[in-house]
């Protein structure tokens, strides 16, 4: 019952709050354009608006977890990606209206209290796409997407398959409660790059425990790295082995 109150009671904020469609949601825009975009050789974050190149670079899209950008983390991969030479465009969910985090960071756990989190995501990924069309300093046949926790869930979820490779980081890619959660649902012909722990405490003991590899079968590129004797750590960032792999994902597909 409590759920479903959510859902709709959020339904009626996004249709109210907006002209927007509900599934978009209210604010989707300040997702972008007040983004983080990290680039080689600056150690600050500037606004997309902001972003001017004297040459187009290849772009990775970084989606932060469920309860916002984490400079420890999320910020750390844009800057080890971005010094690999690409611009790190991460848009911020959490800076649209009526936005609140859908999980309990302390807890280690999903609170369902912004149920329409994943709709959101899809919906800033597809904006993200559109915007960076428009930008002179992006190379448009390079654009990766890759997300964390929620945000990883929101990669393997995605269905636009004109990114050149995926990178999924802690997410299992199951979920035996709702099955429209299982999988990758891009073509089998796009690259993809899974990292999970899979003693990851978040999901410990419920039915989301699995690896996106057992939703690999029949994809052309797809490549799982589990993180050892790392406890139960569910942030990837500062393992080598996630780090190594990444960066060799990206330059391979940049190269190709």
């Amino acid at each position: 019952m409590q759920k479903s109150f959510c859902f709709f009671l959020f339904l009626f904020i996004a249709g109210c709050a907006s002209n927007e469609s509900p599934s978009s949601g209210p604010g989707i825009e300040q997702a972008w354009t007040k983004a983080h975009v990290y680039l080689p050789n600056s150690f600050a974050p500037k606004r997309p608006r902001d972003v001017v190149l004297d040459k187009p670079l290849p772009v990775v899209v970084y989606l932060h977890g469920c309860d916002g950008i984490d400079p420890a983390h999320d910020s750390a991969w844009a800057k080890f990606i971005s010094s690999l030479g690409y611009a790190v465009v991460m848009p911020d969910s959490m800076a649209r209206p009526y936005r609140i985090p859908n999980c309990d960071g302390r807890l280690k756990k999903t609170t369902d209290k912004f149920p329409l989190a994943l709709d959101y995501r899809a919906h800033e990924i597809d904006l993200a796409w559109q915007k960076l069309q428009n930008q002179d300093w992006v190379l448009k046949n390079k654009i990766f997407l890759m997300g964390h926790s929620e945000g990883g869930v929101a990669v393997a979820l995605n269905t636009n398959d004109r990114f050149n490779g995926l990178i999924i980081s802690g997410w299992t890619c199951t979920s035996r409660s709702y099955p429209f959660y299982n999988g990758i649902k891009a073509s089998k012909n796009t690259p993809v790059l899974a990292i999970s722990n899979k003693n990851d405490i978040w999901y410990q003991g419920t039915d989301l425990k699995g690896e996106c590899r057992d939703h690999s079968a029949n994809r052309v590129d797809f490549t799982q790295i589990d993180l050892k004797n790392v406890g139960s750590e569910h942030s990837t960032y500062q393992f080598s082995a996630a780090r190594m792999a990444v960066s060799s994902f990206l330059k391979r597909l940049t190269v190709e």
